[in-house]
């Protein structure tokens, strides 16, 4: 096993692991995520005859809400474990514990306030946790918009776009802990936006939804601006992130409930494997071409579709295959 920091070419610190490393850690978080959003939905099922209906969190759009955060902390750990160098893996993995931490809390807070009081300590503690913890995933989006698909930005003129989102989200999650922290002795008092002032929810309205299409307009320019297999992954992509980022800032203006399943079916289809960067595919086809003294051609024009061509040498013995 191999950890160490390391300073890159632009001056920043990092952390380098081992792939072996990297696997493992990758994995154990996803197992984690996974157990925290399964621990969530089981608690949520064993108290639906205990709370009413407005407290009881096991309803279709809860329920869908959690098999669609599933998804995320599997796709962190395929693309972390083959690529961990990419960004985008532990993007979705820190976004799929944050998201178990969520689902978890709230199902424990509910249990042990509500449900069955007394009957789990830290009742109070778990509830401030999942009022601030939803903040993380939605932070993580904005920025897999920004790097997708190389896990870095398309170029330093992006970086203030970048500190922006990041602002925006430090700011929104500071806000929401100042309110659940005031809620602290009656979490069910009311909604979070009752615990700050008028302007500052107005601010945050206007803020969140301009940071995520500030993500669209990154995943636009790069797909306007790409080619071969990097454009063919952001015609997928693209397709889906914008659906997805519609139907969220709808769901977060209006409450509506509609809105909100709406939401949860684009996230699932944005998660379906041909929109994340997994290292395979096209990238193995030019390895094996290049093995054999050949190369892939990938060519990719608006409205016209996508050519993809294998050139192999003719009249000379094959390049031997060298393997790793």
């Amino acid at each position: 096993m191999r950890v160490a920091d390391v300073r890159g070419q632009d001056g920043r610190w990092g952390v380098v692991m081992s792939a072996r490393t990297a696997r493992w850690v990758a994995a154990w978080l996803a197992v984690g995520s996974i157990a925290l959003i399964a621990g969530g939905l089981a608690l949520a099922y064993l108290d639906r005859h205990l709370l009413s209906v407005g407290a009881s969190t096991w309803n279709f759009s809860n329920v869908l809400n959690g098999v669609t955060l599933l998804a995320i902390p599997v796709i962190g750990f395929v693309v972390a474990s083959r690529r961990p160098g990419n960004r985008i893996g532990w993007l979705f993995l820190a976004a799929g514990l944050a998201s178990g931490v969520n689902v978890f809390s709230q199902s424990y807070g509910l249990r042990a306030l509500l449900a069955a009081p007394g009957s789990l300590p830290a009742g109070r503690a778990a509830m401030w946790l999942s009022s601030w913890t939803l903040v993380v995933p939605i932070g993580a989006f904005a920025f897999l918009l920004l790097l997708f698909p190389t896990g870095q930005l398309r170029s330093p003129r992006w970086r203030p776009a970048a500190w922006f989102v990041g602002g925006v989200f430090a700011l929104w999650t500071a806000v929401v802990l100042v309110g659940a922290t005031r809620f602290w002795s009656h979490p069910f008092s009311g909604p979070l936006s009752q615990a700050v002032t008028p302007p500052v929810v107005a601010v945050l309205m206007v803020l969140g939804p301009a940071a995520l299409v500030t993500g669209v307009a990154a995943v636009v320019v790069r797909f306007v601006r790409s080619a071969g297999e990097e454009r063919l992954q952001l015609k997928w992509f693209a397709a889906a992130a914008v659906p997805a980022v519609v139907t969220f800032i709808a769901s977060v203006l209006t409450g509506s409930a509609i809105a909100s399943v709406l939401s949860r079916l684009a996230f699932l289809w944005l998660y379906d494997a041909r929109h994340i960067p997994m290292g395979s595919g096209l990238r193995n086809m030019a390895d094996r071409l290049a093995a054999l003294g050949g190369r892939l051609e990938v060519q990719s024009v608006p409205t016209r579709g996508t050519t993809i061509t294998g050139h192999l040498p003719t009249g000379s013995s094959p390049a031997p295959m060298i393997r790793p």
